[in-house]
């Protein structure tokens, strides 16, 4: 019991000692991120095929292979999370690896600024082609989802002129079973 008495004063005495306001020597730092959307009413990229390089496993057979592609003008800007645009479908590939795909921009790519339209001239040279690393396996379903970058994509020349340079990075890609 004299322990006791000696133990808890001394206990509570070094919760006081430990939580006591002591003058701050520190800063705080918070970083935060947010997806800031460009002055944009729409973002319409006329998208006129894809085309795989690829690897037969099998082989060893080296090419590009051009996907059946769903053709056609795409507003990217409502293209986000949950909707998407299915651009290809092909269901014959053999089993291999894929380490580049190319998207065949057409001519009526367009940018809405203000509620009105402009063309977007494709810079030179016309470079669509994003680098990856997606393994097809045998028996398998491979979804590669694509994100058209919109802010670094449009370069503005002047309030009327906008040239297309476009940035794709591969945000996703999953592995199902058919």
């Amino acid at each position: 019991m004299k322990t006791l008495r000696i133990l808890f004063p001394s206990l509570l005495l070094l919760v006081w000692i430990a939580y006591c306001k002591k003058p701050s020597t520190s800063s705080e730092l918070i970083v935060k991120m947010c997806d800031s959307h460009p002055a944009y009413n729409s973002v319409k990229v006329d998208v006129q095929g894809i085309s795989v390089h690829y690897k037969d496993e099998k082989t060893g057979e080296k090419g590009w292979i051009t996907l059946r592609t769903q053709a056609g003008v795409y507003d990217v800007l409502k293209l986000q999370d949950p909707l998407y645009a299915l651009l290809s479908y092909s269901g014959n590939i053999p089993p291999g690896s894929i380490d580049i795909v190319h998207i065949d921009l057409g001519t009526r790519n367009t940018v809405t600024v203000n509620y009105k339209e402009y063309p977007l001239t494709m810079s030179a040279p016309a470079d669509s082609t994003k680098g990856v690393d997606v393994q097809v396996d045998y028996g398998k379903r491979t979804e590669v989802m694509l994100d058209f970058d919109v802010q670094h994509s449009i370069i503005p020349i002047d309030d009327s002129h906008f040239l297309l340079q476009p940035v794709i990075t591969v945000e996703d890609v999953k592995y199902t079973g058919l």
